[in-house]
């Protein structure tokens, strides 16, 4: 079965938002508390409306992280994403986007607390047909909860988010909400609706990587790739 099948199953399961997981072993620019977050090389699974699927997380810098996303062992899609909630950019052979969002002052809404938020207006960037789309997004943060994972309790803030685009046959919408770790700077699970279909996704393992196995970066000034 051709990749970009595996791709179309992902994206009416909404995975490709629900894996913006959050910070990872990179320079803390932000002041987040990185003791709990994933390092490179650190596995999710999830349990998703159609099956499981494998998240390795690649790359993680500056709040943004990259992860490769597998489907019965086989590497669909690469994905990155800012600050755990945000969907970057998405790349799977030939079929690749960036979202190019108004960052100025997100930063003043984290850490997320109940009873915040905000709305980020961006476009998004289709690499082969070089189409621009507008589209917004909108966070709010409703109450606080717990998700038990890996035999552990943690406590979540529950995220309702609606992202609203320009589609080929009228305005693409979804609504969904997510159960957000502050702890774990990641989703542990979402639900929702896009354009009539209705998701659903859990992760049910984490595999954690060792601080001993991560890579030696130089550092130095630079921007940030997304």
């Amino acid at each position: 079965m051709h990749l970009r099948h595996y791709l179309s199953i992902i994206k009416r399961l909404s995975v490709l938002f629900f894996i913006s997981m959050g910070l990872g072993a990179c320079d803390n620019l932000m002041g987040d508390d990185l003791s709990d977050a994933l390092l490179p090389g650190s596995r999710l699974v999830m349990k998703t409306t159609n099956g499981v699927l494998s998240a390795d997380l690649v790359s993680a810098e500056n709040g943004f992280r990259k992860w490769n996303i597998s489907l019965n062992d086989r590497t669909a899609f690469s994905f990155k994403s800012y600050r755990g909630l945000i969907n970057v950019a998405v790349s799977e052979g030939s079929f690749q986007y960036w979202n190019e969002y108004q960052f100025d002052g997100i930063d003043e809404h984290f850490p997320l607390e109940v009873g915040k938020e905000f709305m980020l207006n961006g476009t998004r960037h289709m690499r082969r047909s070089e189409a621009e789309i507008p589209f917004w997004l909108h966070v709010s943060v409703r109450d606080k909860s717990h998700v038990r994972l890996d035999e552990e309790d943690f406590e979540v803030l529950i995220v309702d988010m609606v992202t609203e685009r320009n589609g080929p046959n009228g305005v693409l919408r979804e609504n969904k909400t997510v159960w957000y770790s502050p702890k774990l700077q990641m989703e542990l699970r979402s639900e929702g609706e896009r354009n009539g279909e209705k998701f659903s996704n859990k992760i049910i393992r984490i595999e954690r990587a060792s601080p001993e196995n991560q890579p030696r970066r130089r550092r130095g000034l630079g921007t940030v790739s997304i």
